[in-house]
């Protein structure tokens, strides 16, 4: 894994890459004032855009996620959780990680092939949102082993990054729901890893995306970092070490088929969503 360049230096470069380029995207579509464009996804968390090598590359069959913001003045407000003072804004309600919206698109994505000079690019459309729902790892109480370090600068990216819904649905439910996004907070927290935690990632990245996948249906890459985010938030930091890393991959693989078994036997896949646990 290091010599592949899975360390976290590498990883700093690869964000500040990605940082260049959202810089760059903005000032080339300032006088598009509705418009606001953010790199997220494997480039722009700094592990996972290749798992050959981590050296600023994409792999073919990867992809650039971006966000287009719609950032007009309408907004949408989540009942129960919403402070704006707008008595006249409709409030709607929030459940299992989605608002409750009907007429909502059902298309949240747009596919950009790619070509001998330049990756594929995946474009999702976002609206803005009045505020984040109740974070459970922010919660007062909340027990974790994530450092405070970490959890205060995802209390200033709560603060400081626009809060958005993104146009997907539960199955089912297309057209009439839209998704929470915590894409911000999860870059956030992608961009914290230390080389261990990184190389813990693309190691379960492979085994779902490359593995998995083509034997159970609606297993995805995001589970990979659903299932990262709740290693970090279980395991002691003096756990993550070199000669821990076989012993993490395997207690994070009995973890996934443990949910994947609990799944059966409950109303909702408890555990998928970690900023979100009722998504």
């Amino acid at each position: 894994m290091v010599a592949a360049g899975f360390v976290r230096s590498r990883s700093l470069v690869q964000t500040s890459l990605a940082r260049i380029m959202e810089q760059t995207v903005a000032e080339a579509t300032f006088s598009w004032r509705s418009l606001r464009y953010f790199i997220v996804g494997s480039l722009a968390d700094g592990w996972g855009n290749s798992l050959v090598s981590l050296s600023g590359g994409t792999d073919s069959d990867s992809d650039i996620d971006a966000t287009q913001l719609y950032s007009r003045d309408f907004v949408y407000h989540i009942r129960d959780y919403c402070q704006c003072d707008c008595s006249e804004a409709e409030r709607l309600e929030y459940r299992d990680g989605h608002l409750i919206s009907s007429g909502a698109s059902a298309s949240p994505a747009q596919m950009e092939m790619g070509s001998s000079v330049r990756p594929a690019l995946d474009l999702v459309n976002a609206y803005k949102c009045c505020c984040y729902p109740k974070i459970a790892l922010l919660q007062p109480g909340y027990e974790t082993n994530i450092p405070e370090t970490t959890l205060q600068s995802l209390r200033n990216e709560m603060k400081t990054s626009i809060c958005h819904v993104v146009c997907a649905a539960a199955p089912g439910q297309e057209g009439r729901q839209l998704r929470v996004s915590t894409t911000f907070l999860e870059r956030c927290l992608m961009r914290s890893l230390n080389s261990e935690q990184g190389q813990l990632f693309v190691i379960l990245k492979y085994i779902v995306k490359k593995v998995l996948a083509k034997r159970a249906r609606g297993l995805k890459t995001y589970n990979a970092k659903t299932l990262l985010f709740r290693m970090l938030d279980e395991t002691p930091i003096h756990d993550w070490r070199p000669d821990r890393l076989v012993h993490l991959v395997d207690r994070a693989i009995r973890r996934l088929i443990a949910d994947l078994e609990d799944a059966r036997l409950t109303e909702h896949q408890s555990g998928w969503h970690f900023f979100l646990p009722d998504a």
